[in-house]
């Protein structure tokens, strides 16, 4: 197992330029911009729909706000042709009845002119937020290009010495190790000293375990996945 845990400590230095990568300050400002910009539209579309709503609810109410108004134009002189108490009182009563309507419609209307303004508003400081969104995301897109073209060398490198020492490891010890690679696990390798316990997880290790630690010189901690081998 020697091998393998140079090929680990080979590995560390390739690890910590993906590390390195991924702290990247620009990478994270490209990631949040385009995280944005990937349901941006869907919240446009949205006040789109609103705005469509609303601009169809105030033409219908103001329309019908000025077919009330003529209506009680009518109403001025109605009184001078009724002479009865019952008729007038009628009349008074359908004369309220529109005047309460024309207030309760332009309390409405007024409403759905703030609800426009405010999607008007909405509108307008997501599309400041969008254009922000794509010129951040070229921005931080070109310096993380930059960035991670400067360190390909060192990766390309450490990759050539790995591959020149995996021809000496154990081909299973070593698909073991790139399976938990691939799960981003790291380190993978560590070398247990008998003390009944892993030595990355503290969980406890079996007898039988151990037993087929003792044969084969590498076991798979239920617990956290790591390899452990024996170099005795």
């Amino acid at each position: 197992m020697y091998k393998l845990a140079e090929y680990q400590s080979i590995d560390a230095e390739l690890k910590a330029i993906e590390q390195e990568l991924s702290a990247n300050e620009d990478r994270k400002k490209g990631i949040a911009a385009k995280k944005f910009l990937d349901t941006v539209n869907d919240s446009l579309a949205e006040l789109d729909r609103k705005a469509a709503e609303f601009d169809n609810a105030y033409t219908k109410y103001t329309e019908t706000f000025r077919k009330l108004s003529e209506t009680q134009k009518e109403f001025d002189n109605v009184f001078e042709e009724y002479s009865g108490e019952d008729e007038i009182n009628f009349v008074k009563k359908k004369a309220q009845e529109l005047v309460d309507e024309l207030k309760r419609l332009e309390k409405l209307i007024n409403h759905l002119k703030e609800e426009i303004l405010s999607i008007t508003e909405q509108y307008n400081t997501l599309k400041k937020k969008t254009m922000a969104a794509q010129k951040q995301f070229k921005e931080s897109g070109q310096k993380y290009t930059e960035f991670k073209a400067s360190k390909a060398k060192a990766q390309e490198e450490i990759q050539v010495r790995l591959k020149a020492l995996e021809k000496d490891i154990d081909p299973q010890a070593l698909s073991l190790y790139k399976q938990r690679r691939a799960d981003k696990i790291f380190p993978i390798l560590y070398e247990y000293a008998g003390a009944g316990f892993c030595p990355h997880c503290r969980t406890e290790i079996s007898k039988l375990a151990e037993s087929n630690l003792s044969k084969s010189g590498i076991i798979v901690c239920d617990n956290c996945g790591r390899i452990l081998y024996n170099n005795k």
